[in-house]
C-alpha cells in the first residue's frame, strides 16, 4: 500500500480494483483483522453511486447482509476488525491496473482524492 498526502489532495493505492468516477465522492478505510497481522484490507466506498468495494479478505467477514454492505466498516468494527487509516473527499482522478504472475492475477487502484470544502453539518 503506498500513501501519500499533500495540502491540497491525497492519493491512496489499494490491493483491489476499485474503478471509482472522477467527481465522486469517496471514502478509503483500511482496516486490520488483528494486532499483529502485517497486511491491511480495504473498503473503498463510492458515496456518489453507493458501490462499495473491499479486499478479498473482507469478502467473507462481511457475508451476504444487506447490513454489511450499506455500512460495512460499522459491520466489521464490530467483530474484531480495527480502522488503521480514512481517507475522504472527491476523486480528481483514478487508475486500476493488473498484473499477472503464473496462475494469480493482482489488481490495484491508484485513487487521487482533493478534501471536500467545508460547510456547515459536514
Amino acid at each position: 500500500m503506498e500513501y501519500r498526502h499533500a495540502m491540497s489532495e491525497t492519493y491512496v493505492e489499494v490491493a483491489l480494483s476499485a474503478p471509482v468516477p472522477r467527481g465522486h465522492e469517496v471514502t478509503v478505510v483500511a482496516l486490520r483483522g488483528h494486532p499483529s497481522a502485517r497486511e491491511l484490507a480495504w473498503v473503498v466506498i463510492d458515496r456518489t453511486s453507493g458501490v462499495v468495494h473491499v479486499s478479498e479478505a473482507l469478502w467473507g467477514p462481511l457475508g451476504d447482509s444487506l447490513a454489511a454492505a450499506v455500512g460495512p466498516v460499522a459491520a466489521l468494527t464490530r467483530w474484531s476488525w480495527t480502522v488503521e487509516r480514512t481517507v475522504c473527499g472527491k476523486v480528481v482522478a483514478c487508475m486500476v491496473g493488473t498484473s499477472d504472475t503464473g496462475d494469480s492475477n493482482f489488481a490495484k487502484t491508484r485513487l487521487h482524492v482533493e478534501p471536500l470544502p467545508a460547510s456547515p453539518g459536514r
